[in-house]
């Protein structure tokens, strides 16, 4: 139980952390200011 706890808790974190950077990487493609990724 223990360990399904802290994975959940860190799961949780990373989101929190990864959000911001996804809005900003988003506003920087809009203004031009980072290429388009190549597939």
């Amino acid at each position: 139980l223990d360990i399904m706890i802290s994975t959940y808790l860190l799961k949780w974190v990373v989101a929190m952390l990864d959000t911001p950077f996804m809005y900003l990487a988003r506003y920087w493609y809009d203004k031009k200011k980072i290429p388009s990724p190549s597939i």
